[in-house]
């Protein structure tokens, strides 16, 4: 049943079993097309298959399945956060810096508490070099709870001593 595919997933997706989990989501997306939370398993499932991946045309392709996975979940609950964060993940990925902003900005509006969609947006920020933003976001990122944020601040404050 539906319900116990999407808790299948999430369980998956939780325990870092990203292949079984983009087959969970495939699973899923073809029994009911409309159901937002398998396209969006989809994405997070291909972003962490992807980053596995060296450059080249495999790794290009699962960025846009996991691009166009984003888009449908968008399409079908776009009030859902955690969808617009999926965006901002792929796009980063794919160097489209001002749409990532965007879908992060989305995100916050809709789940201001979720530490990861500050830690995305602090990861953006980054890539554009502007750290102050990238600091704030990281921090806020930190307070919720996200120990990578404080790892990547470290990395930061130690980049800015060297460069002195």
């Amino acid at each position: 049943d539906l319900v116990g595919m999407v808790s299948l997933l999430e369980e998956l997706i939780e325990h870092e079993k990203f292949a079984d989990a983009f087959k969970c989501a495939q699973r899923i997306t073809e029994k009911n097309p409309n159901e937002s939370l398998g396209w969006s398993g989809k994405c997070i499932s291909l972003v962490e298959l992807f980053r596995l991946l060296d450059q080249g045309s495999e790794r290009d392709a699962k960025i846009r399945e996991a691009y166009n996975a984003a888009c449908k979940a968008l399409e079908l609950d776009p009030f859902e956060g955690a969808n617009w964060s999926n965006k901002a993940i792929v796009l980063l990925e794919m160097n489209r810096f001002d749409e990532a902003v965007y879908s992060s900005n989305m995100a916050l509006k809709l789940s201001p508490d979720c530490g990861h969609v500050w830690l995305i947006q602090g990861l953006i920020f980054l890539h554009l070099e502007h750290d102050e933003k990238a600091i704030e976001c990281l921090n806020k990122a930190n307070q919720l709870g996200i120990d990578r944020a404080e790892d990547i601040l470290k990395e930061i404050l130690a980049k800015s001593k060297r460069s002195r």
